[in-house]
Parts: C-alpha cells; sequence; structure tokens
C-alpha cells in the first residue's frame, strides 16, 4: 500500500468547520478535521498566501504526525473598494462580525457604486506528514482558486456561508448561496483549488 493510500487524514489549520466541512467534500475520500488554533499568532499577512503559509508552519506543530497539515485563507476582492475586504473579508465589520454583518457593511459601502465586480480567492499550503521524513518538512504544495463575478444588490439564497449570499459568478444570474452546493463543489474559487491539491498529492 502506497503512502498516499495510508495517510487519509488532513489536518486543516483552522478553527471553521464550515470550511472543513467543505473540504472534505471536495478532497473526496480524505477525512478533514480542524486544528484548535486558539493560540495561534493572529493573522497580520499583507496578502492571502501570507496568512496561508503561516497558518500551515503553526499547523504543522500542533498536528498529529501522520496527517497532512493544511493552511488556507480566502476572501472576497472587490475592485471599486481597491481590493477589499480582501484579507480581512472574515472580520470587516469587526473581529467578531457575523457574515451577515461583513455582507452588510459591503453593500453598504458599494450603495451607488455601478462596478460591482469582485472576485473570490482562495489560497492553500499543504505540507506532507513528518512520518514521511526529512524532505515532507521541507514541502509546501501551494494551489490557488479564483471565481470572478459581482456582487448583488442583496442578499439572496440559503445555502453555503460567508459573501455567497451576495455574489454572482460570471456567466450566472443567481448568487453562489441560491445556486446550491452541487453547483458551489464544482465551481467555487475552493473547489478549483481543491482539485490543483489533489493533482499535486498524487504527484507527491
Amino acid at each position: 500500500m502506497s503512502d498516499i493510500q495510508c495517510a487519509r487524514t488532513i489536518a486543516l489549520a483552522s478553527g471553521n468547520s464550515n470550511k472543513a466541512r467543505e473540504w472534505e467534500v471536495l478532497l473526496g475520500e480524505w477525512n478533514v478535521r480542524t486544528l484548535d488554533m486558539s493560540s495561534a499568532p493572529p493573522e497580520i499577512g499583507e496578502t492571502f498566501w501570507e496568512n496561508a503559509i503561516a497558518k500551515a508552519r503553526y499547523g504543522v506543530g500542533i498536528a498529529n504526525a501522520d496527517e497532512w497539515v493544511l493552511g488556507e485563507d480566502s476572501g472576497l476582492v472587490v475592485s471599486s473598494l481597491n481590493g477589499l475586504p480582501g484579507v480581512r473579508s472574515a472580520r470587516y465589520a469587526g473581529a467578531r462580525a457575523s457574515d451577515l454583518q461583513n455582507s452588510v457593511r459591503l453593500l453598504e459601502e458599494l450603495r451607488g457604486e455601478k462596478n460591482r465586480s469582485g472576485y473570490f480567492q482562495c489560497v492553500a499550503a499543504c505540507i506532507p506528514p513528518r512520518t514521511k521524513g526529512a524532505r515532507a518538512r521541507s514541502v509546501e504544495l501551494r494551489v490557488e482558486g479564483v471565481l470572478k463575478g459581482k456582487i448583488a444588490d442583496s442578499p439572496y439564497g440559503n445555502y453555503g456561508f460567508g459573501y455567497d449570499p451576495i455574489f454572482v459568478p460570471d456567466g450566472e444570474t443567481l448568487t453562489m448561496a441560491a445556486l446550491g452546493l452541487e453547483w458551489k463543489g464544482s465551481n467555487s474559487h475552493r473547489a478549483i483549488a481543491a482539485r490543483s491539491l489533489l493533482s499535486l498529492i498524487d504527484r507527491w
């Protein structure tokens, strides 16, 4: 049995259970669990990549030795807001803001704005299990997924989380939250990144 067949658990360096469930669906036969990030350093990176890599490297220190460790950062980038919310997507309306509060703030800032284009970006760094030797500890598999679209005038739809209820992907007339989980599982920024990650793991 190969190493890849033996190692079927990924430790997600995040406390976000929604992300964990989504990654588990996207990664098929892999089990995904969240790590306790309560003692992790604050997210201070200026880019999604800086935050994702920092999470993965921290996660290695608290994950089981036989687990792959995944650090991910993602968010919504809006053209007319000079890239905001960006790395602040999860806390755009404040450190403890809810998804709805973040969306409401964004919609308020876009009121009257004709250019409502933007995109979701997901970046992820995945580190192999420590049991695979010294080479594994120096490897970071990096993937990215981008989904372009525009910001709706108001929230719509009952599926997904985050900014899904106010984001309309290019080529669609409904928000991601209205398009449903099956659509999201094939087309989202995270789905694109997940396919790339599975390909890299298989080659590794």
